[in-house]
């Protein structure tokens, strides 16, 4: 079975813009948990006060994917899952100035 098979490749960078469907299909998540994300702050889109209407940053794929994988892991509802993406976001910020303030220790 000699099939071509196609890949394309898109760079997810914070100017490419994604739509609600897009996450979802990317991310594993229904539309209506997504939506529900959203009101928790998970998602901050763009394009209105209705779902059909929002576009998402594309790194907002990567937040999702996490949020499947603690969900998944810990068995999390959905304000659970919100409260930990924050703490985690948190601590890879405060890890990364601890990083640059050793850097500048190290001068």
């Amino acid at each position: 079975m000699d099939e071509d098979v196609q890949v394309q490749a898109v760079v997810l960078t914070e100017g490419v813009r994604i739509t609600l469907e897009e996450l979802a299909a990317g991310s594993g998540f229904t539309m209506e948990e997504l939506r529900e994300l959203v009101e928790y702050g998970v998602f901050s889109p763009e394009g209105g006060d209705t779902a059909e209407g929002w576009t998402f940053s594309a790194t907002c794929l990567a937040r999702a994917r996490r949020a499947r994988r603690l969900r998944e892991a810990f068995d999390l509802d959905l304000p659970a899952v919100s409260l930990m993406i924050a703490c985690l976001e948190r601590i890879d910020e405060l890890e990364q100035r601890l990083r640059q303030l050793e850097c500048r220790l190290l001068r």
